[in-house]
């Protein structure tokens, strides 16, 4: 993907190409095995609830809502105005998320309008992603772990609500169509 990019690629393009190149494993037992951990099993905090809520989330739902906060803060800049216009929102992004298994027993994972290629490791359910320092790096050159982006953008969201800019927390919850009680500091 680097290569690409160095080549005149835009980014969407080079994790398109990267993930076509993916061979889709297609026996149907490890195929099951990865649908549940994509899309069954609930273990994942939404970054957008508290800590203490007990609803969890599939790790397509938590990887989606992560990448609308990466690609509104990486790629708009917390531009309001362009992030409505092309609808920056975890909905759209769980919708967009493209997925392969590899016969190796990793899920190569993408959303390329975020501009993020990953992987989930089936057997510990370690999810990584490529080319965004998490601040944890992976043994493999280039890989970070993906969860410190979870914690980034939870606090981040926290911090909103005590700083003078309420109005972008009350924008974010508007646009992915979450449920939140307003309160007055």
């Amino acid at each position: 993907m680097i290569e690409s990019i160095l080549y005149g690629m835009d980014m969407k393009e080079a994790i398109l190409k990267d993930f076509e190149a993916v061979d889709d494993y297609t026996y149907s037992r490890a195929r099951e095995e990865a649908e549940d951990i994509l899309l069954f099993d609930r273990k994942y905090q939404s970054v957008f609830y508290s800590y203490d809520d007990p609803k969890r989330i599939n790790a397509k739902r938590y990887i989606s809502e992560i990448a609308a906060f990466y690609a509104m803060e990486t790629i708009y800049k917390w531009d309001k105005e362009a992030i409505k216009r092309d609808n920056i929102t975890a909905d759209r992004f769980e919708r967009d998320f493209m997925w392969k298994l590899e016969r190796s027993g990793y899920i190569v994972w993408c959303i390329p309008d975020a501009h993020l290629f990953g992987t989930i490791n089936m057997i510990n359910e370690d999810i990584a992603v490529l080319a965004v320092n998490t601040g944890a790096p992976m043994y493999e050159n280039g890989w970070f772990l993906f969860s410190p982006l979870y914690d980034r953008y939870y606090m981040f969201l926290e911090n909103l609500y005590y700083s003078n800019n309420i109005e972008l927390k009350k924008f974010i919850f508007d646009i992915n169509h979450i449920k939140y009680i307003y309160v007055d500091k």
